[in-house]
């Protein structure tokens, strides 16, 4: 007895009190910490799932980021490809047309 008043040791209160009062575990019983240490586990592995969610998805938009990033270097690689084709292509006629204006000047009789 502490002031007076009898009392019980802490233990896990009925459904009947439950229904009652705003029961706030005293962790002082057995089922009183498994319900504690449950709550924790779950809300723990909710948490480790969330987080895990957020990283796939991070990692799904780096994905992403880097697949548009190949895709604009491809773009801009074929692009030079074609205008250096363009260029080289301008050149060698150009060569081509010299040189045959050069032969056929050479062939022709004066």
């Amino acid at each position: 007895m502490i002031t007076g008043v009898p009392c019980a040791p802490p233990c896990t209160p009925s459904a009947d009190e439950l229904k009652k009062v705003e029961y706030i575990p005293s962790l002082s019983d057995v089922k009183s910490q498994r319900v504690v240490k449950t709550r924790l586990i779950t809300i723990g592995n909710k948490l480790r799932a969330e987080e895990q969610k957020k990283k796939e998805k991070a990692a799904k938009e780096e994905q992403k980021r880097a697949y548009g990033a190949i895709l604009q270097l491809k773009q801009r690689q074929r692009a030079e490809i074609y205008a250096l084709n363009k260029v080289m292509t301008e050149l060698e006629n150009e060569n081509f047309r010299k040189f045959m204006e050069e032969h056929s000047a050479d062939t022709l009789p004066v």
